[in-house]
């Protein structure tokens, strides 16, 4: 037996069993001396059959769970179905719309991109030996720095 149906039984039995007591509570074993004034049923009965009451109401659920979550895989089913078309609509709008003004600006950033590194010169060879030139007289870099890096743009192999 699944564990969903021990759940429904048990939590029916225990829903009769409270229903039962309430009911005992206030008629066979109720507190007579009120007749005239009031209903004043038995306590000791009643508040436990009210507890098992609300305690089985969460054990019946507990026990529809499995029921419960197919009817709302359903219902989220149903719902993605019917607003699936629409979504579909408002995707394919934005990319009709966006995909073709963006790619104009890509195209174009692109080859001003290329345009400007073409444009970039390299420093000739005599800026380059007097950057070398300058770096050696402030010290920032030694004799055989210097001769390295004058080799290099020069183009001297030892």
């Amino acid at each position: 037996m699944k564990n969903s149906v021990k759940l429904k039984i048990w939590g029916i039995c225990q829903l009769l069993f409270g229903v039962v007591l309430m009911v005992l509570a206030g008629t066979v074993f109720r507190d007579r001396s009120w007749d005239g004034f009031a209903w004043k049923p038995n306590f000791a009965l009643f508040v436990p059959g009210m507890f098992l009451a609300f305690l089985s109401i969460t054990i019946i659920l507990k026990g529809f769970a499995p029921q419960i979550a197919k009817f709302g895989s359903q219902l989220h089913s149903e719902t993605m179905d019917y607003a699936g078309k629409d979504i579909k609509q408002a995707i394919s709008k934005s990319a009709d719309t966006i995909v073709p003004a963006v790619t104009p600006s890509i195209k174009t950033a692109f080859s001003e991109l290329n345009i400007s590194q073409k444009n970039i010169e390299m420093p000739s060879k005599k800026e380059r030996l007097m950057e070398a030139k300058k770096l050696f007289d402030d010290h920032l870099i030694n004799e055989n720095e210097y001769k390295s890096m004058r080799e290099k743009i020069l183009g001297i192999d030892e």
